[in-house]
């Protein structure tokens, strides 16, 4: 993503053009679907691993389950 995909409004803002929203979706859905490490030696897609969280924090929420956090290391 570059300059061209972004313009600068009177606000004072700066917002992405309709191919710069395009082109951020396209590139987040890609990193959803590459794999991550887990700490138990499997790789998943990173949306995957995001859905299984969400749903364990849920549980813990609840009072069904304990909650760890995965953590993403690069």
């Amino acid at each position: 993503m570059g300059c061209t995909h972004a313009g600068q409004r009177s606000s004072g803002g700066v917002y992405l053009n309709e191919e710069g929203r395009r082109r951020l979706i396209q590139l987040f859905e890609e990193r959803l679907l590459e794999g991550v490490s887990h700490p138990l030696g499997f790789r998943k897609p990173l949306g995957e691993t995001i859905e299984v969280q969400a749903q364990r924090l849920k549980a813990a929420l609840l009072g069904r389950g304990e909650y760890t956090p995965f953590y993403l290391w690069r």
